[in-house]
């Protein structure tokens, strides 16, 4: 496969090529998937290699600087003899470019009180990054970007009583970023499809309202039965679990079904998916502030997950990522510790445990509420921002300096 799996930095031009043992015939190889996860949702290119072993897809647009990328090749892929592709999804990152190291300059608020989310991502694909947030109360927000890094307010997109654990993904392939969110109060997860202008339509609706555990706080997408859709996890903070909601693709009009729940520590407050074994599915990560743990559930490759696995962290920890820290082709996590002010980091062997007691130690005081990995200052490595729960500042470190 190329970019290879968990590429930290694939050129933003390189195609997604892949090698099969037999010839995939050229009408199956259409149902190869490429989903990007800051603008265009399900990416179009140009798909070569039918009728050949080895497939190669070449998006029409570079993907965006530090851009997560997922592509999902589902049984429906069949080989000249008939046979089905095994189901496997892989990601990769996309490279950042130029000359800033990291610094970020003040500039003007623009999201509204206490809002609880803060997405970005092109919703109306004119080749800039809008600004979707939770107001906290009834809504989420949309801000247009002017391409000059000036947001609008355009939209606000009722989402039940109180939204949280947002997020943006393609949920019906139609090249738009759809909008997840969660409703804390009521236990549901809301499906609000983009008009392709910013806005997103909540109906409730079967398969557009699912209902979730107890408290839902954090919200992922990824394609976790392999069948080429993006489906959705939730943490559920009162309910010690994750809930799986399986989306049914064209055939049922991309509506949901919630048939699965997950037990995991306590009281999640993020919830990953990432294939964290290197198997070609992706497993399910939570971090618990109720444990001081991070809960780990493998998949079988058809979205059930299973596992009691859970890996030591600092004090009540807020947020969860993952990158490839020390570039040896596997997944790594971080987390932010509220409690103690801290930064956990523990390196994965390759197969899923995890080991290590790496602390980054935050400034005195500190309450880290957020935080994410990706290559600020574009040498090729992951790097480290934490977002401060008091004084609203943002913490930045260069991981490769600090833990390798």
């Amino acid at each position: 496969m190329q970019p290879v799996r968990h590429a930290a930095a694939a050129p933003r031009v390189e195609p997604v090529t892949l090698n099969f043992t037999q010839a995939i015939t050229t009408s199956s190889a259409t149902n190869l998937r490429v989903y990007g996860s800051q603008g265009r949702g399900l990416l179009s290119g140009r798909l070569n290699g039918g009728h050949t072993s080895t497939l190669v897809f070449s998006p029409v647009q570079p993907y965006a600087p530090g851009e997560r990328v997922s592509v999902s090749i589902p049984t429906t892929l069949t080989s000249t003899g008939g046979i089905g592709a095994r189901r496997h999804v892989y990601t990769f990152t996309a490279a950042t470019a130029g000359l800033g190291q990291g610094f970020f300059l003040d500039t003007t608020e623009v999201a509204p009180t206490n809002s609880r989310d803060q997405l970005l991502g092109d919703l109306d694909n004119d080749g800039d990054l809008d600004l979707v947030t939770s107001s906290g109360l009834f809504g989420m927000y949309s801000y247009m970007n002017n391409g000059q890094g000036h947001f609008t307010p355009l939209f606000n997109s009722v989402v039940g009583s109180t939204p949280s654990g947002a997020t943006l993904a393609d949920i019906n392939q139609d090249g738009y970023l759809d909008l997840l969110a969660g409703d804390a109060d009521n236990a549901t997860v809301g499906i609000g499809f983009g008009d392709h202008a910013g806005s997103f339509g909540f109906l409730n609706l079967a398969g557009q309202l699912v209902s979730v555990g107890a408290r839902p706080v954090s919200v992922a997408t990824g394609d976790v039965d392999g069948d080429g859709d993006l489906d959705f996890v939730s943490a559920n903070h009162w309910g010690n679990s994750v809930t799986v909601g399986f989306n049914g693709g064209a055939a049922q009009l991309f509506k949901f079904t919630a048939t699965a729940s997950v037990s995991v520590g306590i009281e999640p407050t993020t919830v990953q998916l990432a294939d964290l074994d290197n198997d070609g599915d992706l497993d399910v990560l939570t971090s618990n502030s109720g444990s001081n743990s991070v809960s780990i559930r493998f998949n079988n490759g058809l979205g059930g997950f299973s596992g009691t696995t859970s890996v030591a962290v600092g004090g009540a920890p807020s947020d969860l990522d993952l990158a490839d820290l020390d570039l040896d082709g596997d997944l790594d996590l971080v987390t932010a510790n509220a409690a103690d002010g801290t930064v956990s980091v523990r390196l994965n062997s390759g197969l899923g445990g995890f080991t290590g007691t790496t602390t980054l130690a935050l400034p005195p005081g500190s309450t880290p509420t957020g935080l994410r990995t990706g290559d600020v200052n574009a040498d090729g490595a992951p790097d480290l921002v934490v977002a401060q729960g008091r004084g609203g500042k943002l913490l930045r470190f260069l991981i490769m300096e600090q833990v390798v």
